[in-house]
């Protein structure tokens, strides 16, 4: 077994509406699709009920494959895949073949509603702006991805002004800053220089003059005089 879109070997996962067996990586795109395109389960960790394994074993890659080859839509991307008359068809086709019912090409029509489908997957195939698309990035080539709207260009206008605002605030703080932390060293070196000259001066004033320190005792009664 391998994967219907990729060819990854051994696919763990099935896109249930068309009986296919697909790949982690395909079956989220499968998902993003909706429930109304594909209707994606887990062969191991989900519930099978009857009706819905009967989907299964009617269906099948190769059928699929071939089905899809004949109307000229197996090579398109994942999301314009199914979104398509001859993918719409064949799911009704693959229900009414599990269900026991005779299924005729001639008489089928496409729901009211396929003009939304093609809408919403052609939605879902563009990139977001300013980003690469995927694998299954959309429909035609890149020349084809839309424009960013004038509402991405007045955020990033604004994102841009406003870190700009920001910058210009950091500077003048650092500045502000740089100032004060000068004027308190200049404060520090003028206090420390009035305490050299009066404190410091004034001690060694008084121990060099014997105005009662170590001088005085030692000559005047100290060692000196015994």
């Amino acid at each position: 077994k391998v994967c219907f879109e990729c060819g990854a070997h051994a696919p763990q996962w099935c896109a249930l509406l068309h009986g296919l067996f697909v790949c982690l990586e395909c079956s989220g795109v499968h998902r993003s699709l909706g429930t109304h395109l594909s209707f994606v389960r887990s062969l191991t960790m989900d519930g099978w009920q009857p009706e819905k394994l009967k989907l299964m074993l009617t269906g099948g890659n190769g059928k699929a494959k071939a089905f899809f080859k004949a109307k000229g839509i197996a090579d398109l991307p994942i999301r314009e895949k199914y979104a398509t008359d001859g993918a719409l068809m064949y799911k009704d086709k693959l229900a009414a073949e599990a269900a026991g019912k005779v299924f005729k090409e001639s008489e089928w029509k496409p729901p009211e509603r396929k003009q939304t489908y093609v809408s919403q997957a052609q939605n879902q195939a563009r990139p977001e702006p300013g980003f690469g698309g995927s694998k299954y990035g959309g429909i035609g080539a890149a020349s084809n991805n839309p424009k960013p709207s004038d509402s991405w260009g007045d955020a990033t206008a604004a994102l841009s002004k406003g870190w700009s605002s920001f910058s210009s605030a950091v500077s003048d703080a650092a500045t502000v800053a740089a100032a004060k932390a000068q004027e308190a060293s200049k404060a520090a070196q003028e206090s420390a220089s009035t305490w050299q000259g009066s404190g410091w001066t004034a001690s060694k004033g008084q121990a060099q003059g014997g105005g009662g320190g170590w001088g005085s005792s030692l000559t005047g009664g100290g060692w000196g005089s015994s």
